[in-house]
């Protein structure tokens, strides 16, 4: 009989992480395994999970609104007695959960059983403020295994040497069923993300301010949505480029919809390994990107050899980064064939191996 794994996801909306986990997911299915997914938001289904999974749903979301703190609690407990019954009904051979904050929910409802725990730590764990720090050091000290997308998230945490650890880098997949060719005819600077604090767009669009001084006839596009969508339009008038910077809002596949673009930006102050970074590398835009914490940009990019790193909340080294990129279409091309050596090195195939090997240590 085949193994059964039980996959826990705190949404199955269009995070890197859902991404990720839908695709180790997709793997074992395909390898003769049981899957199963259990699903903890209501959040639109956009990640692309075999239609052969069955899907329970057990939304959290009462709980992350309620704004009472004792009711929060009351109901936290709630949910994790629900939880607890839900896994043991479902009957998994082994349970795979994907971020920290939801393993340590899952650690805490299966306390006691003997269902052994898969945790992936998928951010930057440096973020965290002390306390959450130690609660999900705990947690994943509570783990059979734990799979790190980086060696430096993996050093913020002190576990115990019997806990099997792996590194295990995001695979290089279109969101379709291959990437679009880049066309990079018009003078559009493209970048992607949740319109949230961590993006730093508020940077971007200065430095993109100061590009537009001497390069009017540039536009740069932004595609996302989120909360601060309002303030960077506010932003936006502020620096009176509202016919300059477009916030696009979301679309199915970016790369499909902005393939004229000349090369793409990346502004965030700390990612994993930034899926959206490697997509656009895969299709030939020349990149730039912050030092982003723990390290995943640089990494995808060599430290420049494959695109050119800026320092982070730098708006004048960002804007002089993309002027270079203007100004020397030779800098450009060169970028745009050395990012393609991702498709190859991050393959799905090389990626599933090494999914396949970390599984057969605990079923």
């Amino acid at each position: 009989m085949s193994k059964h794994i039980l996959f826990i996801f705190r949404n199955m909306g269009t995070g890197g992480a859902q991404k990720i986990e839908a695709f180790v997911a997709n793997t074992l299915i395909n390898n003769g395994y049981k899957v199963t997914v259990l699903n903890m938001a209501k959040e639109r289904c956009s990640v692309a999970i075999d239609k052969e999974i069955p899907v329970y749903n057990l939304f959290f979301d009462n709980v992350e609104n309620e704004k009472n703190s004792i009711k929060r609690a009351a109901k936290k407990i709630a949910y994790l007695i629900q939880l607890r019954k839900a896994i043991k009904k479902i009957k998994p051979d082994l349970i795979c959960v994907f971020l920290s904050d939801i393993v340590r929910l899952t650690v805490l409802a299966m306390w006691g059983t003997k269902i052994p725990i898969i945790g992936s730590e998928r951010g930057d764990p440096y973020q965290f403020s002390p306390k959450k720090l130690k609660q999900y050091n705990w947690a994943y000290n509570k783990c059979d295994g734990v799979a790190f997308q980086l060696k430096k998230a993996e050093k913020a945490y002190s576990l115990k040497r019997n806990i099997k650890k792996v590194i295990i880098e995001n695979p290089c997949i279109p969101r379709e069923e291959s990437f679009p060719e880049r066309t990079g005819n018009e003078h559009i600077i493209l970048t992607a993300g949740r319109l949230a604090k961590q993006k730093r767009f508020d940077v971007l669009i200065d430095a993109f301010s100061i590009v537009y001084k001497t390069h009017p006839e540039y536009k740069m596009f932004i595609y996302g949505d989120g909360p601060l969508k309002d303030e960077l339009k506010q932003q936006i008038r502020k620096r009176k480029l509202e016919q300059s910077v477009v916030l696009v809002g979301n679309v199915k596949d970016v790369f499909r919809e902005a393939t004229s673009a000349e090369f793409f930006v990346l502004s965030s102050d700390f990612e994993g390994i930034p899926n959206v970074l490697m997509e656009a590398m895969a299709i030939g835009f020349p990149c730039i990107s912050t030092d982003c914490s723990p390290g995943g940009a640089e990494m995808l990019l060599q430290g420049g050899k494959r695109g050119i790193i800026v320092p982070r909340e730098d708006s004048i080294k960002m804007a002089e980064t993309m002027i270079r990129y203007i100004e020397h279409p030779e800098l450009q091309k060169k970028y745009s064939q050395r990012a393609k050596e991702i498709i190859e090195e991050y393959s799905p195939e090389r990626i599933q191996e090494k999914w396949l090997d970390f599984f057969k240590d605990f079923i």
